[in-house]
């Protein structure tokens, strides 16, 4: 019988670059246990190596958050993205600066045909200066990921247009949580959606955080 379902790899670490590969160690060693059977996994200070060891060896991955993950890279992201078919909840939390494209945005929401909450905290960068700026973000998103019920996103730089387009193209989202999003105001009515699956109205619940406004 598999012994591991979960792993959780957020501990603190005194920061120094051993004790990193000695936490990433035990978590190999713990998905080899796992036989396959992992669902959730959630890696603090990951390794590119390390996010693809998981989509070898853990296809029936239905969780996985990343956090302060600064040595994985987009291109590796976007390489695994298709072997974590069944992925339910993608939480990137403070990845590698601002490296993460619209184009891996996209292989996720293709690759996860049921993904059903995505949660992103993007690092602050210098270019982050022109209104509009993420909305290809917005794009991607409203495009491959249709079937969300719960998105979060922090720190991007967004018109109402794309946050409309969002609206628009992710009618089964029931909460909306924008953390500090850059440039303008967002006017969002409530909205109640009908949930086919199953079968009855469900309340949507947006948080603003960049100017104060709630909707609920």
């Amino acid at each position: 019988m598999p012994l591991w379902h979960t792993i959780d790899t957020g501990v603190e670490l005194s920061g120094y670059h051993e004790d990193w590969k000695d936490v990433e160690k035990m978590c190999r060693n713990a998905i080899d246990r796992s036989s396959g059977q992992l669902v959730d996994i959630s890696c603090v200070y990951g390794s590119n190596d390390l996010l693809k060891y998981v989509g070898d060896r853990c296809n029936g991955i239905r969780r996985l958050t990343l956090h302060w993950c600064s040595g994985i890279i987009d291109g590796v992201l976007n390489e695994v993205a298709y072997k974590f078919p069944l992925l339910e909840e993608i939480h990137l939390f403070k990845l590698d600066r601002c490296s993460l494209s619209p184009k891996t945005l996209e292989m996720i929401g293709r690759s996860c045909p049921i993904l059903k909450s995505f949660k992103w905290y993007k690092i602050i960068c210098k270019s982050t200066v022109r209104g509009g700026q993420d909305d290809d973000y917005a794009k991607a998103i409203a495009g491959t990921m249709r079937g969300l019920q719960h998105l979060s996103l922090s720190r991007l730089n967004l018109t109402n247009n794309a946050m409309k387009e969002i609206l628009d193209y992710c009618p089964y989202l029931e909460s909306l949580d924008l953390g500090y999003v850059f440039r303008g105001r967002f006017w969002i009515r409530k909205r109640r959606f009908r949930n086919k699956n199953e079968g009855k109205k469900s309340k949507f619940v947006a948080a603003l955080s960049s100017d104060g406004l709630g909707v609920y």
